[in-house]
């Protein structure tokens, strides 16, 4: 993993041919360099041969640098048509699972709002698949992951890591910088020689926004899509699920686990899977959501336990989903600190009885809190609601 950077054959070789308008002469001298980073019609690196997917790809890159008229890949040979009765007939293998039933393979994204623990979850899970340990108290299957943390320095990788209790000899390789994966070859082909060589079960790109260059048109539907096409197909092609961590728009009346997520629709039609991290403000336990193309949609309620090992599951959530109303007078009382009945209703246009009734709704949930204050000078009291405190043991 550690070489995996740093300058290969194949790269020496790409560097060479870095002409415009090659003559007879150069091209004799840039083809006998190809032809010496070849060994028994295999192109080789530092550590061995190089892919075959990987020597189409840079000789795609030659011939372009050459002068060369571009050369169309070799096709992907695949059914594509089929008899209801083939369909029937043909035994497709299973969905290959990362977390049995709840993470396949293919391209996925943990979203949540800002500071809510999804960098947590997401560490959580690659050491429970570097070790073969359950996740959330679900089964893993093991093998290597690659880390790429981009926001996290490594001493705060190591607390996180120290904390969870991941064990020296897991199998895991963190890195803490990486090219972008969209402004130039290097980010994406350096992730393709990693994952071919490597073959990890699990790659974690922490955030997808740092992955990518900050001028990417998230909410444009066409580059969202272009932009991760890419690893979706590197996903499959090397049997392996890429988990990217996302954020969520500014929250509405309703819950969505798809349109949640920021940026266009694009996003969510190219990923396989999608998870969605819920937690409110003043309260330890968080909604985990779970949808896609190969799973069941379910959602899980967790708890983050500062004493001990991170999230833990808690059980199938029966979450309390705010109606349009109940969302209306949370914001705004969030936005005020402390307020009572009358006050919110005079700012939202309605009776203070509705709004009362509102927010006694609120409180039942424990999305909201009580307390009483001095009224008057005479030592009169009313009630007052607020948002609960965030709890310190929180992420």
């Amino acid at each position: 993993m550690e070489a995996k950077r740093e300058k290969r054959g194949v790269d020496n070789c790409r560097e060479s041919v870095a002409i415009e308008t090659p003559s007879a002469e150069e091209l004799q001298r840039v083809v006998a360099k190809i032809l010496g980073c070849v060994d028994g019609g295999k192109v080789l690196g530092a550590e061995g041969p190089i892919p075959e997917e990987l020597v189409v790809q840079q000789a795609l890159a030659w011939e372009a640098k050459l002068g060369f008229s571009p050369r169309a890949a070799p096709p992907v040979r695949r059914k594509t048509d089929w008899t209801v009765k083939e369909l029937y007939d043909t035994d497709f293998a299973e969905p290959k699972w990362v977390v049995h039933e709840l993470l396949p393979v293919g391209l996925a994204s943990l979203a949540g709002r800002p500071k809510v623990g999804k960098s947590w979850l997401a560490l959580q899970l690659a050491a429970a698949v570097a070790t073969g340990q359950r996740f959330l108290d679900w089964e893993v299957e093991q093998g290597p992951v690659l880390f790429i943390a981009l926001e996290d320095p490594p001493r705060r990788l190591k607390e996180r890591l120290a904390h969870l209790g991941v064990p020296r000899a897991a199998d895991m390789q963190i890195s803490t910088d990486w090219p972008l994966l969209n402004s130039g070859p290097d980010g994406l082909y350096d992730l393709q020689q990693c994952m071919a060589e490597w073959q990890p079960r699990l790659v974690v790109i922490d955030t997808l926004a740092r992955a990518f260059d900050r001028r990417t048109a998230w909410n444009s539907q066409s580059a969202a899509s272009s932009a991760l096409t890419a690893l979706l197909r590197l996903a499959h092609e090397h049997d392996c699920c890429i988990l990217t961590l996302d954020h969520h728009k500014k929250p509405g009346a309703m819950r969505d686990v798809i349109d949640d997520i920021y940026g266009s629709t694009g996003k969510a039609a190219v990923i396989d899977t999608a998870w969605g991290l819920y937690k409110e403000r003043g309260r330890r336990g968080a909604m985990l959501g779970v949808t896609g193309r190969d799973i069941e949609p379910r959602e899980l309620a967790i708890e983050f336990d500062g004493s001990s090992r991170g999230w833990e599951r808690m059980c199938e959530a029966q979450v309390d989903v705010r109606t349009a109303a109940e969302q209306e007078v949370y914001e705004l009382l969030e936005e005020m600190g402390e307020a009572d009945a009358g006050s919110l209703a005079r700012e939202l246009g309605k009776s203070r009885n509705t709004v009362r009734k509102t927010l006694l709704r609120l409180r039942d949930k424990g999305q909201v809190a009580t307390k009483e204050i001095r009224a008057t000078q005479e030592g009169g009291k009313k009630v007052v609601f607020h948002i609960p405190g965030e709890d310190a043991a929180e992420p």
